[in-house]
């Protein structure tokens, strides 16, 4: 399946934003990607574990953590229950000239009162559209400018957002995306991006915070995840489908993401009868 490493925000209320409450029931995992619109991710219960800019953030229970626009962030998560708000940059040009500019960060010092008042403005937000009472997107969109007002009051750095992944590192993902199947190199990747192997594997891991070689396995362990509860294909042959030709590693690799073995995971999803 090919996965789009730029991904494309589908609004989902009238005035131009996504929201919608994530219950997962296993660990999994989103590798690196970006968007051009303002994430917004709430947790009630569980961890979710986010990559922004080489830096790693645990996001767990009563908290929340903003992902500015165009930053590269991948997600890996337990069990858990969380809110997601979206907000692509145009609809924030209403409030903001340049929206694009700005630079979130939820651990920057702010009244506890704020950060309270996102997590509950998030769970009114959820409960309202639950039971869509009689003029309830009105109090939606009351609770949606609330919380967008505290994070670019609260939760906003003065200076301007500079992007801290370029073009480039942009264009080796989709280019690893489309090609995760067959043999990949670090000099066949530098030559994508008209680089030579040294810098860009120095470029990717101060971007990212991960190695070249690490972020691939990630992509096709996340393809062979989703062989292994779609279809009916042998474990051994899935994984050189996908590109795993070390299937030690790629075993140990894939237990380490998903904290549980691949033929784990194939039997609990026929159990649950997915």
């Amino acid at each position: 399946m090919r996965r789009n490493y730029h991904e494309t925000v589908l609004t989902n209320l009238p005035f131009g934003v996504r929201f919608y409450t994530s219950e997962v029931e296993t660990s999994g995992y989103v590798p690196l990607h970006w968007h051009s619109s303002l994430e917004l991710l709430c947790v009630y219960e569980g961890e979710l574990t986010l990559h922004i800019d080489s830096r790693e953030h645990h996001v767990g229970p009563g908290q929340f953590i903003v992902v500015s626009s165009g930053l590269l962030h991948d997600v890996a998560n337990t069990p858990n229950r969380a809110i997601v708000l979206q907000v692509p940059m145009k609809s924030m040009q209403f409030f903001e000239p340049h929206p694009e500019r700005l630079q979130f960060n939820a651990e920057k010092p702010a009244p506890r009162a704020a950060y309270k008042a996102v997590l509950e403005q998030a769970k009114r937000m959820a409960r309202l559209i639950e039971k869509q009472l009689p003029g309830y997107l009105y109090d939606v969109g009351s609770s949606y400018l609330t919380i967008l007002k505290i994070l670019t009051v609260c939760f906003c750095e003065e200076t301007p957002l500079a992007p801290s992944a370029n073009e480039t590192i942009k264009n080796v993902l989709s280019y690893v995306g489309e090609h995760y199947a067959e043999k990949l190199t670090v000099d066949e990747l530098a030559g994508v991006a008209g680089y030579n192997g040294n810098y860009l594997s120095r470029l990717f891991h101060e971007t990212t915070g991960k190695t070249l070689i690490s972020y691939i396995y990630e992509v096709r362990l996340t393809h062979f995840y989703e062989g292994l509860v779609r279809t009916e294909t042998d474990i051994g042959q899935l994984m050189e489908q996908n590109g795993l030709k070390n299937q030690r590693t790629a075993r140990e690799m894939f237990l380490k993401l998903y904290g549980e073995r691949p033929l784990a995971v194939r039997k609990r999803h026929r159990a649950n009868g997915h």
